[in-house]
């Protein structure tokens, strides 16, 4: 059945609902190898995904999630990530200040994948627990209106999966269906993807799936998120309309940043970026910007004992140029030979007798070892 689907993809053609919903079944039951798992996910990215088979996918995917009870309405604020800016963790915390305004919200995300630190990454180095059970996530929304689902514990195939997506190398189906998968079943949701094609059908797959009112949106600097330094484009939607449109930070009355002020780093760096945006500071963790620590080449310099000789090394490694070697005096003759030099004038005589050129030698030596 793979191989048909296989042959069908590598043709160009889209799956159908029923195919799509087929081949995820196999994939989170474990019933196909890595290597037709690895040929599959590199055939989908060469053609490119379909709304239907995204939106089959993720359905089929969502059966094979831990089991969560929530009769309650959440939101979730989640990104495809891949951006090219590289920012601190800032889907996840704004999530601490939507909670804190009183939504619920049922987070979920994953490990580093393509920056530094994941919103699971900085959430362990904020000293949570992401190995919750439903139940215990289910309590602390009751009780704070924050949890998190931690990818990777709650759909067990997923391990497996991003085994080979490592291996690969290359962006795949998954990073667009993990925001998608939410256990919890979100019907209000903020959406960031890497790239602006991805905006309106990634808004008609999350309302397939039934999320009410949600965005889609995309940082025209190439970030997953809202940008606060260059505009966003939006696609907000709910099940009666779909509406495109940009926002600027000027439109909020906020100043543009510069990307290195939203720049992050290793989990326990962009954990403390995050403390410091809940406890009001500006900028940084210290109340400065945060800025990206460069590392410096230095030469290797060559301690002083074994410069002696700095200029082209010691004087018989030193070989002159044509044009000095053309200005080296030429030998003296020797008396009596004509003219000739003392060299040329044994040529024929004794052991130097058998040797042609003898000239040619004479001058190879004294501009080699002279």
């Amino acid at each position: 059945m793979l191989t048909s689907l296989l042959k069908t993809i590598t043709k160009g053609k889209d799956l159908n609902q029923r195919e799509s919903s087929i081949v995820m079944e196999q994939i989170m039951e474990g019933t196909i190898s890595d290597v037709q798992l690895a040929g599959f996910l590199a055939a989908l990215t060469t053609k490119g995904a379909s709304e239907e088979e995204i939106t089959a996918f993720a359905r089929t995917m969502r059966q094979y999630s831990m089991h969560v009870p929530c009769t309650m309405d959440v939101f979730d604020i989640v990104g495809t990530g891949g951006g090219r800016t590289k920012t601190f963790n800032i889907s996840t915390t704004a999530s601490f200040v939507i909670a804190a305004g009183g939504v619920r919200v049922a987070k979920h995300g994953n490990r580093a994948k393509t920056s530094r630190s994941g919103s699971a990454d900085v959430l362990e180095a904020l000293g949570a627990n992401i190995f919750l059970s439903p139940e215990s996530c289910l309590d602390m929304l009751q009780q704070i209106g924050l949890c998190y689902f931690y990818t990777r514990y709650y759909y067990y195939m997923m391990k497996r999966i991003d085994a080979v997506r490592e291996q690969l190398g290359i962006y795949t189906v998954f990073d667009v269906l993990r925001p998608l998968t939410n256990p919890a079943h979100s019907v209000y949701e903020i959406l960031g993807v890497n790239a602006p094609h991805l905006v309106e059908p990634m808004a008609h797959v999350l309302a397939a799936l039934g999320v009410r009112h949600g965005m889609v949106v995309y940082g025209q600097d190439g970030s997953d998120e809202i940008s606060a330094s260059a505009a966003t484009t939006i696609c907000e939607f709910t099940p009666e309309s779909f509406s495109t449109y940009e926002i600027r930070p000027e439109d909020f009355n906020l100043p543009r940043a510069s990307r290195d002020e939203l720049r992050g780093g290793l989990p326990k760096h962009n954990a403390a970026i995050t403390r410091a945006v809940l406890d009001g500071h500006k900028g940084g963790p210290d109340g400065s910007p945060p800025q990206r620590r460069r590392r410096t080449l230095r030469r290797r310099q060559r301690p002083q004992s074994l410069c002696r000789y700095p200029q082209g090394g010691p004087p018989h490694r030193q070989r002159p140029g044509p044009a000095e070697a053309r200005r080296l005096p030429r030998p003296e003759p020797a008396p009596g030979t004509g003219g000739k030099s003392e060299a040329h004038s044994r040529q024929g005589t004794g052991r130097y007798g058998i040797i042609k050129g003898t000239k040619k030698i004479h001058y190879y030596v004294r501009t080699v070892f002279l």
